[in-house]
């Protein structure tokens, strides 16, 4: 049935090679990948907007030659604003045979989810964390103006879909109640990268860490780099790649001027972050520190795995389904348990730590994209998914 069907449409705000948007730029990309490699009509439709440089068709194009890309320019803001070019591709979504919306909250994804409705057309909404209560709480206080008026339409349009996509069991569970009578259907986030064991640098010469992600306060990095200066080793380095503005990331750069152990990137290329993963010894992604929210998947974990580099966490997420994995370091969002975390890491041997990287590198080919392949394809066919 699925080889039957005309076009399959991917929709996002944050199109592939878009800089500056996280983990939903590279999950996009993975789907169109998947989407492609199935022999499926696939378009895209997304905003050009980036907050380095622009995106282009033909640079999505280049790497994914096989996807027809609509693109427009947005107005007023580049994460949210949409633009009249928009408009003009809106009748497109009236012709797809299956549409997948990527992160319900935006005017975009709100918009096309809305015309799927009403047309009748079958579609999903791949979550990225954005219906869960925590989230939904935090946009509120955020905008609560721009909430308020938008959530009736948002709800309508998530109200039509066939499924919600989430990436396990700790995103489905705190799903927000207004969208708990949604089919759900669980799919981790997957990769197209294979890659060979990747041996460390000597551990007994210094822990190197590195965080990847935005420098926002959902992210927990302030606290966890106050922890960090007054428990790790003087011969211990961290690394953080990403960015940020506003008040949080100004605090952030504060504290990290004074320490010369820490170095700061800034955004950079997905290269150079897979780069910067080999050279480190540990990943960290300490979601909850500063801000009382969940972090659906974290794909810089996955990442750092397929790298075969063990990773440190926080409870509460997608990683608590791997607590038995010596690979996975979880402790509890606050600066108790991330004080004893780091000392934990500091103490353990070259031999010990050298089993935990190749157990990460044999867990981070469960996140390789043709395993993905059936359930995707069991959604588009209408046969169903694991999930609820």
């Amino acid at each position: 049935m699925a080889s039957q069907m005309k076009r399959i449409f991917v929709v996002s705000t944050y199109s592939p090679t878009s800089r500056g948007f996280g983990g939903i730029t590279h999950s996009v990309t993975a789907y169109l990948k998947l989407l492609s490699s199935m022999s499926l009509d696939t378009y895209f439709l997304g905003s050009n907007g980036s907050l380095q440089d622009r995106v282009t068709a033909a640079g999505i194009k280049k790497n994914l030659p096989n996807i027809n890309v609509a693109l427009y320019t947005p107005m007023l803001h580049k994460r949210w604003g949409i633009g009249p070019g928009l408009l003009l591709h809106l009748p497109k979504v009236v012709f797809a045979d299956f549409i997948f919306l990527n992160g319900p909250r935006t005017l975009t994804t709100i918009l096309v989810g809305i015309i799927a409705r009403l047309f009748r057309k079958r579609y999903v909404f791949i979550s990225h964390a954005s219906l869960d209560t925590g989230r939904v709480k935090r946009t509120y206080r955020k905008h609560p103006l721009t909430f308020t008026l938008a959530e009736p339409l948002f709800c309508f349009s998530v109200n039509g879909a066939e499924w919600i996509i989430v990436t396990g069991r700790a995103e489905e569970e705190n799903l927000d109640r207004a969208f708990k009578k949604i089919r759900v259907a669980r799919v981790e986030n997957f990769f197209d990268i294979d890659l060979p064991f990747t041996e460390p640098s000597d551990i007994r010469n210094g822990r190197r860490y590195i965080f990847v992600g935005r420098v926002e306060s959902d992210k927990g990095i302030l606290t966890f780099v106050r922890v960090w200066k007054v428990t790790a080793g003087p011969n211990d380095r961290l690394c953080i790649a990403g960015s940020g503005a506003g008040e949080y990331a100004e605090h952030v750069l504060r504290a990290l001027r004074s320490d010369d152990r820490i170095t700061y990137v800034g955004e950079v290329s997905q290269a150079e972050v897979f780069g910067l993963l080999t050279q480190a010894h540990v990943l960290v992604l300490p979601t909850g520190l500063d801000d009382p929210v969940i972090e659906n998947f974290g794909n810089a974990v996955a990442e750092a795995l397929i790298h075969s580099r063990p990773v440190m966490v926080t409870s509460g997420m997608h990683w608590d389904e791997y607590a038995d994995s010596e690979a996975v370091m979880i402790f509890e969002p606050n600066v108790e348990a991330a004080s004893r975390v780091i000392k934990y890491f500091s103490e353990i041997d070259r031999d010990t730590y050298h089993g935990m990287c190749v157990t990460a590198y044999e867990l981070g080919k469960h996140f390789n994209m043709n395993n993905a392949r059936e359930t995707i394809q069991s959604i588009i066919e209408g046969r169903g998914a694991a999930g609820r």
